[in-house]
C-alpha cells in the first residue's frame, strides 16, 4: 500500500472515533430522555384515572 493511501486511511480512521463517541453518547442520553418522559407520561394518567374513578365512588 502507498504512503498516501495508508495516510488516508489512517486520518478517515482517526476522524471516526470522535465521531462514533459523540453519536453513543447522545443515543445513550436519548433513549434516558425518552423513558424518564414515558414513565412521566404514564403516571400522570394513571393519577388522572385514579383521581376520576375515586370521584365516581365518591
Amino acid at each position: 500500500m502507498r504512503i498516501k493511501s495508508k495516510l488516508v486511511t489512517y486520518l478517515l480512521a482517526i476522524s471516526l472515533i470522535p465521531l462514533l463517541i459523540t453519536m453513543g453518547l447522545s443515543l445513550g442520553y436519548t433513549s434516558s430522555e425518552v423513558e424518564k418522559l414515558t414513565l412521566q407520561a404514564a403516571r400522570e394518567r394513571v393519577d388522572t384515572s385514579a383521581e376520576k374513578l375515586s370521584a365516581y365512588f365518591s
